[in-house]
């Protein structure tokens, strides 16, 4: 008798145990949940990667512009280069989802931020509408980089990868075989 009482109560310990480990996973799934249906930071952009057509950055002291035609990115001041199209693709799409995930406000000194003479900046838009940042210093530690428009003092920290897709120049881009007939032709003309 004694021992079919301590193994009831023993289950009623189990059950109420099970009954309260149920009830907080069920509470950490909601609370996940509305962790991602929350906006993660301030957007940047209203444009889409369909819908941007152009964009440029400058990278190594040079700047480097691209349109789109057709679905197909050419290099502005020359369409006859033959282009790899994923790098661009890739740049153009992280402007689109361009979110600062922190945002600073009536900034007096820029150069904080790296941001007081600017090296380097990128633009990116379509017919209609039309954007344009200058890159600042790197935050490492939190993997962001600085950013903020000309002449206006509110600073964004933006993911580090948008910033490090832009590391290329356009020999970067163009295919192989062209490099390569490039190349070739050099060499006959010395």
């Amino acid at each position: 008798m004694k021992k079919q009482r301590i193994q009831i109560i023993l289950l009623v310990v189990i059950l109420f145990a099970l009954v309260g480990i149920l009830l907080g996973v069920r509470q950490y799934n909601r609370s996940q949940a509305q962790k991602t249906e929350e906006p993660q930071g301030e957007a940047l952009s209203s444009l889409t990667s369909e819908e941007i057509t152009w964009l440029s950055f400058d990278y190594e002291g040079t700047t480097y512009a691209y349109d789109q035609v057709d679905g197909t990115w050419y290099y502005t001041p020359d369409h006859e280069r033959t282009l790899t199209q994923y790098r661009i693709q890739n740049a153009a799409s992280s402007f689109a989802g361009l979110t600062a995930s922190s945002t600073i406000e009536n900034v007096e000194d820029l150069s904080q931020y790296g941001l007081d003479e600017p090296e380097r900046s990128f633009s990116f838009g379509n017919a209609d509408q039309s954007y344009t940042f200058q890159i600042g210093a790197d935050n490492d530690i939190m993997d962001l980089c600085y950013i903020c428009r000309p002449g206006e003092n509110t600073v964004y920290a933006v993911d580090l990868s948008v910033i490090s897709s832009l590391n290329w120049t356009v020999d970067d881009v163009t295919e192989e075989e062209e490099k390569t007939d490039d190349t070739a032709e050099a060499d006959a003309a010395e």
